[in-house]
This record gives structure tokens, sequence and C-alpha cells, in this order.
């Protein structure tokens, strides 16, 4: 067991899951944590699992001090408290990494980035290339954070005039339910801003004035009319509007 994981299994507890959770939210999260738990891994001191009843959502689970930090793509999260899913993850693992449940769900056990690293080291770029445009073509917002790398670093074609409509897919790219991966795409979005605010001094004021209001009216109508927290896209937005009036009249 590494260091990180020894982190994980001195915070992740029922006791601390319910402490964190509540009851209600707890006695949820058992009811979850049987027959709704998929892919459960360990990953770099922490899990990820993916858990589904009727819709699915992604749920990652670390050490943060002397608890647990957590996240979920469920609309349920992004507040002070763990939703039902992370507590079934949670639950899940306990259950299984303990030897009482069944590992045939999905579980695998914990993988360290430095494997991962190791692995992609011994790849040759051809095969990493394949790898990358593959997830491209099954995942917009990967497909966007690549449009937001050819920005900054100059390279690759058509360059600056697609990021306008790498934020129209980022934002178009939400589930069945038309809710956001608020991490996922918060990343996504903000790489492209930064690819943006990269090009001041390169390309012409007027142009990167008009790129910069289209994506800063597109990002807020789209999480205006969705479930996602707003607070962390406002700050996006705002250093779009400041790069608007730097670059040219509003």
């Amino acid at each position: 067991m590494t260091t990180k994981q020894a982190g994980l299994a001195k915070v992740l507890t029922g006791h601390e899951l319910r402490r964190l959770a509540g009851p209600e939210v707890f006695k949820r999260g058992v009811e979850y944590a049987h027959g709704c738990v998929l892919a459960l891994a360990g990953f770099d001191g922490g899990i990820t699992a993916k858990v589904a009843r009727v819709d699915a959502y992604r749920v990652r689970i670390w050490p943060r001090g002397r608890t647990l930090g957590y996240s979920c793509t469920c609309p349920a999260s992004g507040g002070r408290t763990p939703c039902k899913h992370v507590v079934a993850a949670g639950l899940a693992w306990l259950d299984r990494a303990g030897g009482n449940g069944p590992r045939d769900r999905g579980y695998s056990p914990p993988v360290a980035t430095s494997d991962i690293r190791a692995y992609l080291d011994g790849l040759a770029k051809s095969e990493l290339v394949e790898i990358m445009m593959a997830r491209a073509g099954e995942d917009p917002v990967w497909q966007s954070r690549l449009v937001a790398g050819m920005g900054i670093s100059r390279k690759g074609t058509p360059g600056p005039a697609a990021l306008p409509a790498a934020f129209d897919l980022a934002l178009a790219s939400g589930d069945a339910s038309g809710r956001y991966d608020s991490s996922d795409h918060l990343e996504c979005l903000e790489a492209l801003v930064v690819a943006l605010e990269s090009m001041r001094s390169n390309l012409q004021g007027s142009k990167l004035a008009v790129m910069a209001r289209h994506a800063a009216v597109a990002m807020k109508r789209a999480f205006d009319e969705s479930d996602v927290l707003y607070e962390p896209v406002t700050e996006l937005v705002q250093r779009l509007r400041k790069l608007c009036r730097r670059s040219g009249p509003s």
C-alpha cells in the first residue's frame, strides 16, 4: 500500500461518510451501494466510480487532510455535504476492499499515476497520438481542450479561428438530461479562456474581442440554463469581458 492509499484508508470510514452526509443521505447511499456502483477503482491515492440507477454519474473520493474530498457529476453535488452517490461509492469501496463483497461489478485494485506514466513512456509517439485522437472522437470536452492547446502553442490548424467553435462544442456536450459535468467542463472552459488570453499580443484586437465576446455570451447563456453551480463560471465570464475591453470596443 502506498502512502497516499494509506492516507485514504485512515479517513474513509463508514462513520466519516455518515458524519459528512447526514443520516438521511447516508441511508440513501447505503441503498445505492448494493448494485448501483460500477467501475470502482483506486487511482492515485483516491477512488473513482460510476454510480448508476436511472442516470449514471461519476464519483471521485480522495483524502483531504483529516477528512475526505469528494466530487460527483450529479445535480445535487457541489454543496458542503456529499451526495448519496459519493456515500455509495465509499461504502462499496470499504466493502469490496475489505473482502466482504463481490468483485464482479467492476472492482479493480488501486492504480498509481506512476504506473500509468511508465506505461505511456513506453509507447511510441504515433501510438500516443492514436490514443489522443480516439478520445477526441468520443469526448467533445477533450476535443475542445486539444483545440485550446493548439491555440496556446500556435501549432496546428485552423488555429485561433477554431476557438469559438470549441467553446460551443464544450458547452453543447451535456449529458442526456442537459446537465453539465461541472469539473470536466470548467477545466476545459478555463483552458479555452487561457488560450484566448494568450493570443492578445499575436492577434488583431478586434478579432480577439469578437471571439472573447462570443465565448462570454455563449458561456453565460449555457450555464444560466443549467443547474451547475454558477460561481466558478462567473469568474471565467468576467475574464472574457475584461479581455473584450482590452482588445477592442464593446
